[in-house]
Parts: C-alpha cells; structure tokens; sequence
C-alpha cells in the first residue's frame, strides 16, 4: 500500500468511529427475541458517537440512601464477561430496572412511600456483527402501605401513590454500553421501532 493511500486509509477509519452506520436487516421479534421468515426490514442506516478506544468514560448513575421508609438502593448488574444476544437482553432488562429504582430513590422519592415496584421486560432486540441493539420497556409503581398510627382524633394522610411507565434504547459491545432514555408523552418501544441512540450516554466501559 502506497503511503498516500495508506493515509487516507487511516483517516477514513477514524471518521468512521465517530458515527457509526448500522445496517440492521436481521430483526429480533418481541419479548423472547425470536426470529421469523417476516422479521425482516429494509435497511436503515443510524449513526451515533462511540467512545473511541482508551477513551471510554463512564457516566455517573444514581447511587442513593436508604430512606427512613426502609427502602434500600439496589445493585447494578455486572456487565456480560461473554456477550451474545440473551446476555444483552438480560443487561439491559435488569440495568433498567434499577436504573428507574435507584433514580426514583435519590431524585423523586416522596416522604412516607415505603414500596416500590419496578418491572421491565425486553421488546426489542437486534443483532448486528455481534454488536446489540436492545429495547425495554417498562414500569414503577410507588405505594405508602406502612401508615403510622393516629393520635386522638387526628389521622395521617397516607403519601400520594404513582405509576409511571417507562423505555430506553441500549446498544452493547464487548467494549462499552451505551444507554438512551425515551421521552415524551408516551415513553413506549414497540417490536417494529428502529433504534435510536442519538444522544445515547456510557452506562459501562469495559
């Protein structure tokens, strides 16, 4: 290779890493995955940034304290040693569901909610080059069921209940993972969406 195009070369790879074009043809069905003759798509192209190698810097996530409540942080699973497709869905399933539990504890917790109930599942997972596009959706539900007792006449008012659902993209290598939460009025991914990580974030770098 001449050092002319060689060069070009190096340039063209560099470019490349900061927004990635993704050729998803091969579509994941809903919760279980699976693949049929119909889960094919035409090809769409995404881009987003990467952390280029040796770069990766992980974001800070929400690491609260226990409550007088009793409600406890939870744990962040362990990134996959060996990454394939169920163990990206599973990542992903169980990072969101802490994700939302621990961000409701230290950011909207309400004095006196002693329950929360976190559940997510997967409805969308897509493989390319060993490389995996995961959505999950989900929901948390936040109860006062301890009251304290009354004195006299007086009665406590029991703390205001909520439920409120929720859904992020992630796209997992076996280098980093990166995380993008869904807004807007109806925080959903159906089995048919496309992936979307613009603006996604690094929830690990390994």
């Amino acid at each position: 290779m001449e050092d002319s195009d060689q060069i070009e070369h190096i340039r063209r790879r560099s470019l490349f890493r900061r927004g990635i074009p993704v050729a998803l043809a091969g579509l994941a069905g809903c919760l279980d995955g699976a693949t049929g003759p119909n889960d094919k798509t035409a090809t769409d192209e995404r881009s987003f940034d990467t952390p280029a190698p040796g770069e990766c810097e992980q974001v800070s996530r929400p690491q609260p304290t226990p409550t007088n409540e009793g409600l406890q942080p939870r744990k962040y699973p362990s990134y996959p040693q060996s990454l394939d497709k169920d163990a990206a869905k599973q990542f992903a399933e169980e990072y969101e569901r802490v994700y939302q539990h621990n961000y409701y504890v230290a950011e909207e917790f309400i004095h006196g909610i002693d329950d929360i109930s976190t559940g997510a599942g997967v409805a969308r997972a897509v493989e390319d080059a060993g490389e995996y596009f995961v959505g999950v959706n989900g929901r948390i539900d936040t109860a006062d069921l301890e009251q304290p007792e009354g004195t006299g006449t007086s009665t406590p008012s029991p703390a205001a209940t909520s439920s409120s659902s929720f859904a992020a993209w992630y796209y997992l290598t076996d280098r980093f993972a990166l995380r993008r939460e869904v807004s807007g009025g109806r925080p959903d991914i159906d089995e048919g969406d496309d992936p979307n990580l613009q603006g996604a974030t690094v929830v690990v770098c390994n």
